[in-house]
């Protein structure tokens, strides 16, 4: 299916704000000139304004907004101009141009393929839209954000929000923007295979762009009908159509929409088993998609090429294309995870009304602890008034009978006797007590080994692992989790804040929120997958930064292994990975560094954490741990064993079968540490390739 590229979203709003800037013999002005779409050369011109830097103010806004629109060559460099624009805008407190800025950040990443960042900063922009109050904005925003869902193939939100812009644009004066509302509303009825539909809001827009004289809407609207010519046959038709669109676009410098026209054209001469045309309009289609770097329209161009080497019998071309393309395909955002962005609210509500609930039930059990202990307490208090009760009875009759030495000695004996017993119940009551605390213990600690996968589940998934797992406690701050989704496994090896109790609550809620993230919302992406998990503790312990709040959270190394393509991403808060391969001949370590951070507040920036992608071969062999064994203290001098020692002990072990190097761990451990207790929990998982 190729998607329409004709998107005209993000020049709704410019046919009224735009002005361009024009050097004039010995002296520099302005004029306000309004233009009909995005033009490289206005670009260029406006660059060496932007290099003098001359300008403030609004002044200053207006040449970084024709700067954002226009530039066409160089995308990064269109991001950086909007990012400017947004900074200064928010410091001049200009919502027009600080909406602007948003629309064009947005609509580079839309561009690049990051579907789930250009619908975040396009939701950003309808916020300042409604705040503002300006309908043409609002107008024109929803219309980008149903670019974005048609884009992911969810029709259902893509309707919804082109239907609001279309009713609130046409009660406004921007005609423009209503036109290109239609023609992107027309072209999802395209992608749903509603023909008739797309047809009678293109020919409601065509006329428009006509009157306009927009001719870069008039090109999209003339290929758009082409399309659709194509769909029902009428090839004639649908050439004229798109070779018209072609040429007004090439004028304009305006190749992302040229590269899927091309391809169409390509599908028209298929048809007529006209295979030199169509494989020559096919690699120019590529030639335009790779240079200006169009992910979709690349995998799409690779496509059609396996269909027409296939079919002219060159099987070797086919396949060779067709997994270029499965590549483009699988390197786009994963379109089911990004998806889930439609119901994140919801999705963050629920979950915060489940946490609720679990905070209460968990209040109600330590409520009814504290109830029997103070019970408990209540009971030995009631006991001890009585023994001082009898106490002074005792020495009141004492005295009354201090002549009677026999009686006064066995009433002293009684009296101890007394006490002996109520000590005796006193201590019974206190070992009941503690094998109470420690049942519960034992309880929780089933309750944690359940929610750890087994090692046979290891197996499974890994032939050759280990694990080797040591809690300083009966309970753990340390855990492990791995899960498979398709052909991917996620591997986690984490560290929680504390140990015993206080580690385990921590740790059951970091598996119950990775089940969540990659089982549930598929996510498969290392460093999104600690992004997402860093949101969720946040949330749940409601960490805002505050002086008094709680400052606990994860350490944790997660690597996601492509079990076709043998790749490995890794991402890690403050928890490393060690890599060893074999090179020239040689066993090498490598670590690679975690991101200084960890999944839970701390006083820097949130940002990203960054996604390692390695290349992996048979044989080689990686480690992920947490900081027990480096931190455990033995040895003569009852000094730290270090993470060099670790990493020599690995290098020395590494090619032993991996059941045999967790026998090596342990034995060395239990060496190291001789009479020493164990500091904290334990954790060091292995896996060879």
């Amino acid at each position: 299916m190729h998607e329409y590229p004709g998107k005209l979203s993000q020049f709704c709003q410019e046919l009224k704000r735009r002005k361009a800037y024009f050097l004039f013999i010995c002296f520099l002005c302005f004029s306000l000139h309004h233009v009909a779409g995005q033009d490289q050369r206005v670009a260029d011109s406006l660059a060496l304004i932007y290099q003098e830097d001359k300008l403030e103010g609004e002044d200053k806004l207006e040449l970084l907004n024709d700067l954002a629109f226009n530039e066409l060559n160089d995308r990064e460099l269109s991001l950086e101009y909007s990012e400017e624009l947004i900074q200064l805008a928010e410091l001049e407190n200009n919502s027009n141009y600080l909406f602007s800025g948003h629309l064009h950040k947005g609509g580079y990443y839309k561009m690049i393929g990051e579907l789930d960042l250009a619908l975040e900063i396009y939701f950003m922009a309808a916020n300042i839209a409604v705040d503002s109050k300006n309908l043409e904005d609002e107008g024109v925003i929803y219309t980008s954000i149903a670019d974005v869902y048609a884009i992911m193939e969810n029709y259902t939100n893509s309707e919804l929000f082109y239907n609001k812009s279309i009713q609130i644009l046409r009660d406004t004066d921007d005609s423009i923007s209503l036109a290109s509302a239609l023609i992107n509303a027309g072209d999802t009825y395209y992608n749903m295979g509603r023909y008739d539909d797309a047809l009678r809001y293109f020919e409601e827009s065509g006329p428009i762009f006509k009157e306009l004289d927009y001719l870069t809407g008039t090109a999209y609207n003339l290929g758009n009908v082409g399309m659709i010519y194509a769909k029902q046959g009428k090839d004639k038709l649908a050439e004229k159509n798109i070779s018209e669109a072609i040429a007004i676009l090439e004028e304009q410098e305006d190749y992302y929409p040229i590269s899927v026209y091309l391809t169409i054209m390509s599908d028209i001469y298929l048809k007529q088993n006209d295979f030199a045309a169509a494989l020559s309009y096919t690699n120019r289609s590529l030639e335009l998609a790779t240079a200006y770097g169009l992910k979709e329209q690349i995998g799409d161009a690779y496509l059609q090429l396996s269909k027409l080497h296939e079919q002219a019998g060159n099987l070797n071309e086919a396949y060779n294309y067709y997994r270029n393309h499965i590549l483009y395909r699988d390197s786009l955002k994963n379109i089911e995870a990004i998806q889930q962005m439609a119901d994140l609210r919801t999705d963050f509500e629920v979950s915060q009304k489940q946490i609720e609930v679990d905070l209460l039930t968990q209040k109600r059990k330590n409520q009814r602890v504290i109830n029997i202990l103070v019970a408990v307490a209540s009971v030995l208090i009631i006991l001890l008034a009585i023994g001082l009760y009898r106490r002074y009875i005792f020495i009141k009759l004492t005295n009354v009978k201090i002549n009677d030495q026999k009686d006064e000695i066995e009433a002293q004996r009684d009296e101890v006797e007394a006490q002996r017993d109520l000590l005796e119940s006193h201590r019974d009551l206190v070992v009941f007590q503690k094998n109470e605390i420690v049942e519960s213990i034992n309880y929780a600690q089933r309750i944690q080994s359940a929610m750890l996968p087994p090692e046979t589940y290891f197996s499974e998934l890994l032939n050759e692992s280990f694990i080797l797992y040591k809690p300083r406690d009966i309970v753990s701050g340390d855990f492990y989790w791995i899960k498979q989704v398709n052909q991917y496994i996620v591997l986690v090896a984490a560290d929680c804040t504390g140990h015993g109790v206080p580690g385990a609550f921590m740790s059951m809620l970091g598996m119950s929120y990775l089940n969540e993230i990659v089982l549930r919302r598929e996510i498969i992406q290392a460093n999104q997958i600690l992004n997402e998990l860093r949101k969720q503790i946040k949330s749940s312990l409601r960490q805002h930064g505050l002086r008094d709040e709680s400052k606990d959270g994860i350490d944790m190394a997660l690597c996601v292994l492509d079990l076709k393509s043998m790749k490995m991403q890794y991402a890690g808060a403050n928890n490393p990975l060690y890599l060893i391969q074999d090179v020239e001949g040689k066993p090498e370590l490598k670590e690679i560094k975690a991101d200084r951070m960890p999944l839970g507040y701390y006083q820097g920036k949130d940002i990203s954490f960054v996604n390692h992608d390695i290349q992996l071969e048979m044989g080689d062999t990686f480690y992920m741990f947490s900081d027990g064994f480096v931190d455990q203290k033995g040895g003569k001098e009852e000094k730290k064993f270090l993470s060099k020692n670790f990493k020599n002990l690995l290098l020395e072990i590494h090619d032993q079968a991996m059941h045999d190097q967790k026998d090596i761990l342990e034995t060395t451990l239990s060496d190291w540490m001789g009479d020493n207790s164990q500091v904290d929990d334990l954790l060091v998982v292995g896996v060879r390739v």
